[in-house]
């Protein structure tokens, strides 16, 4: 994927995110892992698709797509609408249904879920087990710490998001 198709396909995303008149913390962290600028303006889905030339950037930006959709546990009438667009737009290499793609992508970004809750949950009880108040510098090196891993937990959905799924 080239830089023009990554750009693409990192606008795309914050359509995505955008779609439901929300941008969750969740799918705010995976924009940013991914390169999008969080604060950009209304993005022309249709321009973005045309940019993506190669299999491998359509394939990636049909499933992140998705996947961003899934990350907050529910996909929204106007996210499915757009991913319905990009499906059609986009193909599937194997020509998998959306359907079963989603079916698929569901199952590994409850996986993503959990393993953000358990960063969560660990940072917490880092947090409340302290005998002795908290500094406000120990508990922004935890709180740092909890954002890195989020980020990597993210980065890695990415990766297993781009590729294929299952026949």
């Amino acid at each position: 994927m080239d830089v023009v198709e990554a750009k693409a396909c990192a606008r795309i995303l914050f359509a995505v995110a955008c779609a439901d008149g929300k941008i969750d913390p969740e799918e705010r962290r995976l924009l940013e892992v991914c390169g999008a600028d969080v604060h950009d303006g209304p993005v022309d889905v249709e321009a973005e698709l045309r940019k993506l030339v190669s299999d491998t950037a359509k394939e990636r930006a049909l499933h992140a797509a998705i996947a961003i959709a899934d990350l907050d546990g529910h996909c929204t009438p106007k996210e499915h609408a757009l991913l319905e667009l990009i499906h059609a737009r986009l193909g599937s290499p194997k020509q998998i249904p959306l359907a079963a793609l989603h079916k698929e992508t569901r199952a590994e970004i409850r996986e993503v879920r959990a393993e953000l809750e358990e960063a969560t949950v660990a940072f917490l009880h880092a947090v409340g087990s302290r005998d002795h108040e908290l500094s406000q510098r120990a508990y922004e090196a935890l709180a740092a710490d909890l954002d890195k891993k989020k980020r990597e937990i993210l980065g890695r959905a990415v990766v297993i998001q781009s590729k294929p799924p299952s026949p």
